[in-house]
């Protein structure tokens, strides 16, 4: 009688765990939890299957709808959601005015383009204002090397190509007879 009876509470314990764990598969459960919003567990429980992927890009997404653009960056750097992020921290510094760091740090943002032509049309300024001709040709030089591809550089190159004005010879007045 004994047995009979730790045979039935065998039997109910595991139907009793069975119950709790759930019978389903792995691609289930994932899914189930997948439902559920819990991304990250789908990724740390189940990171083999094919859900996860999708897993990490709604975890991807939801750092990117937060502002966690460098986390972002960090962990997930193959997402479309990673570009969409350094696109934003390059517009961060371009509106704080930090076009050469958006040049370097995100050189395949849009921003870095726009960062380049406002470098490049600051020193064009310079260069025309300056009233040394020597400084002119080095600054025309430096928009040529640094920002190639801008209009500032065309003007630039134009510029270097350009001839020179004629120095202008005082002319001697005829002295006056008297």
């Amino acid at each position: 009688m004994n047995r009979k009876i730790w045979l039935w509470v065998m039997a109910l314990t595991t139907l009793s765990a069975l119950m709790l764990s759930g019978c389903g598969t792995p691609q289930q459960k994932a899914q189930k939890l997948y439902d559920q919003g819990k991304y990250q567990e789908v990724v740390a429980l189940y990171p083999d299957l094919p859900i996860a992927v999708q897993a990490k890009e709604k975890i991807a997404e939801g750092m990117l709808n937060r502002g966690d653009y460098a986390r972002l960056i960090e962990f997930f750097p193959d997402s479309p959601y990673a570009v969409q992020a350094k696109n934003k921290l390059a517009e961060e510094l371009f509106n704080q005015g930090q076009y050469q760091d958006v040049i370097t740090q995100y050189p395949e943002s849009p921003h870095a383009k726009i960062a380049k032509d406002k470098l490049a049309n600051d020193l064009l300024t310079k260069a025309q204002a300056d009233s040394n001709i020597t400084h002119q040709k080095e600054i025309y030089e430096q928009i040529c090397v640094d920002y190639p591809g801008t209009q500032a550089a065309a003007a630039a190159k134009k510029a270097l190509t350009a001839p020179e004005p004629a120095k202008k010879t005082p002319v001697k007045k005829p002295a006056k007879r008297k």
